[in-house]
């Protein structure tokens, strides 16, 4: 009783100091101005820091899964408001996008793509990317991490997301955001089920289940599946309603060939299978000119060209810093490395000296060409590309220019996928939504309109219904009604977003937080 009387008197008082300082007259003070950070990459630590405080027992300092777990089921045993009255609609905003992990196009369809968003669940849109819509079930699990499709067209997406919290240091295997396991479509991604054999096995967040970071589908075998989850890699024979754990330990990357070969991270060595079910370490302790090393406390990713299985790749980072890229022309035998970290080339950190940040762990896109097995690309914070003819070249800005620079994709990039049936179309998942490319992934439009996935921290409502809000990395927004949707926001101040407020007694005044306690006001609406 004492803690919640202190936190709603200091609540009061919060509250109180906001509606002072907007009845104050801003005439007899000269005010500072601070232009925002237009389109800046922002380090994830500030919003992992507030994130935490957010959802951390207010004693311990720590976050409990099973508290998390325990307080969503009250939630669901909740009675139902005793009014009909009360309806809900969604406010968007509908014009931006929020962190996104999961991508995936239809193969036998290029108008159908599919987005999972880390914490607005499965969106689907039918028009390549155009419009979406979202497909998941409110009472499913929405932390969607993964997804891909079986050769007859089943559709499966995995949930709990991992790489939030990583630390700056190594592989990080327990969910920051716990899952609910697996979900299947049979009718082409617009229904789908809970797979009951991948119900998580405790509240704990370390069970079996609580994450799914990877999942792929056999190419030419539709019932067979493979999961990288937070206890191990898994694999089922029968369209997943049953499961066998062929690796313990978490995993969270790996890739599978067109003929069924597969490549992985466990704890830093890269394990190879034909069949999927007895693995192999390929990496070597001993570093020599073709050898693959291990690297404890390293995230990998690999890319196998469809246009030439024998042509491998991967990226290593050093905890969140990149560590090298290699190259395998046999299949992964024998490997050379083909980039570096070096002082002007490592997509996954941004800025200098003291004010540097590195993300590896976190945020980590590596793919190949379908048509040109010497093409990849490799982002974080930026997206680079290397070709075997002209080497390492960035290909993304972090700066819009006030809106449409073909080369902008918001910082903090997860996944690249092409349309199986168009090599010259790519889709980019980051933590601004989804963005799109029509000609080989070298420039880039954003596509979220109606992918209303932004993760809020705050909001506030003025006198007349107007909306600010702040959000993780994608700063804050502001909902007026003037745009063309009238669930439209206007990005008003960069940075990772926090509790928002409009003065009632001016409406033009505002007030923002960013990330580390930074705290901002503006008399003109932003």
């Amino acid at each position: 009783m004492q803690t919640r009387t202190k936190t709603y008197i200091l609540s009061s008082i919060g509250a109180a100091a906001l509606a002072a300082m907007a009845f104050l007259p801003a005439a007899p003070t000269t005010p500072k101005y601070q232009p925002r950070p237009a389109d800046a990459a922002m380090a994830i630590a500030g919003a992992q820091d507030y994130l935490h405080m957010l959802r951390a027992n207010g004693v311990t300092g720590e976050i409990d899964p099973a508290e998390v777990a325990q307080a969503w089921q009250a939630l669901q045993n909740m009675p139902s408001a005793k009014t009909t009255t009360l309806a809900w609609d969604a406010k968007g905003p509908d014009n931006y996008g929020g962190r996104t992990r999961a991508l995936l196009v239809d193969k036998n369809n290029s108008a159908l793509v599919f987005a999972g968003s880390v914490g607005g669940g499965l969106f689907k849109s039918s028009n390549g990317g155009a419009t979406w819509n979202v497909v998941s079930d409110p009472g499913s699990n929405q932390s969607v991490a993964s997804i891909t499709q079986a050769s007859n067209g089943d559709i499966y997406y995995g949930t709990g997301e991992i790489f939030l919290g990583y630390g700056g240091t190594g592989q990080n295997t327990t969910p920051n955001f716990a899952g609910g396991g697996i979900y299947k479509s049979t009718d082409g991604g617009n229904t789908f089920t809970h797979l009951s054999s991948t119900t998580p096995a405790s509240v704990s967040g370390s069970g079996d289940w609580a994450a799914v970071a990877d999942i792929a589908a056999h190419p030419t075998d539709a019932n067979t599946l493979y999961a990288a989850t937070n206890t191990g890699f898994k694999k089922s024979t029968d369209g997943g309603a049953t499961w066998t754990t062929v690796l313990t330990g978490g995993i969270t990357d790996f890739a599978i060939s067109g003929s069924g070969k597969i490549f992985l991270n466990r704890s830093g060595q890269t394990m190879y299978s034909t069949d999927g079910n007895t693995f192999n370490e390929i990496s070597s302790p001993v570093v020599t000119a073709t050898s693959l090393p291990r690297r404890t406390g390293s995230r990998m990713r690999y890319a196998i060209s469809p246009q030439d299985e024998n042509y491998v790749y991967v990226v290593q980072t050093n905890g969140s810093k990149l560590a090298a890229v290699y190259r395998s022309t046999d299949g992964g035998t024998t490997w050379g490395k083909i980039g570096q970290r070096g002082n002007n080339f490592d997509p996954l950190c941004n800025g200098s000296g003291s004010g540097q940040y590195c993300q590896g762990i976190y945020d980590l896109l590596f793919a190949i060409s379908p048509t040109d097995k010497n093409h990849i690309w490799l982002g974080g914070i930026t997206v680079w590309q290397w070709q075997d003819t002209q080497g390492w070249s960035q290909v993304s800005t972090l700066n819009n220019f006030g809106g449409g620079n073909p080369y902008y994709l918001h910082a903090d990039s997860h996944e690249m996928i092409f349309d199986p049936n168009n090599g010259n179309i790519a889709y980019t998942a980051n933590d601004g939504g989804v963005f799109k490319s029509t000609d080989g992934g070298q420039t880039w439009t954003e596509r979220n309109l109606g992918y209303t996935t932004f993760q809020y921290f705050g909001f506030g409502v003025g006198k007349d219904r107007k909306l600010i809000g702040g959000c993780q990395d994608n700063g804050t927004s502001y909902l007026d009604g003037t745009l063309v949707s009238p669930n439209g926001a206007k990005d008003v101040f960069g940075g990772d977003g926090g509790h928002s407020d409009i003065s009632w007694l001016r409406p033009k005044v505002m007030f923002a937080e960013t990330q580390s306690g930074n705290f901002y006001r503006s008399d003109n609406e932003g």
